[in-house]
C-alpha cells in the first residue's frame, strides 16, 4: 500500500491524508496540491453540483 504521509496507515483507508499539509484533508480539500488549481480542473472532471467532486 502507499503511504504518503509516512503514517503507516495505507492512503486508501487513512481519512485524514493531506497531500499539501495545509491541516485539510484531500477529501475535503477543492486543492489538495495547493498549487491554486481546484483538483476538479486538474483532473478535467465536471463538479455539476458544486460539492468538490467530479
Amino acid at each position: 500500500c502507499t503511504d504518503g504521509d509516512g503514517d503507516g496507515v495505507c492512503d486508501t483507508i487513512d481519512p485524514a491524508f493531506d497531500f499539501d499539509q495545509d491541516g485539510v484533508p484531500n477529501h475535503f480539500d477543492l486543492d489538495a496540491d495547493n498549487d491554486g488549481i481546484y483538483d476538479v480542473t486538474e483532473n478535467n472532471g465536471t463538479d455539476t453540483d458544486n460539492d468538490g467532486r467530479a
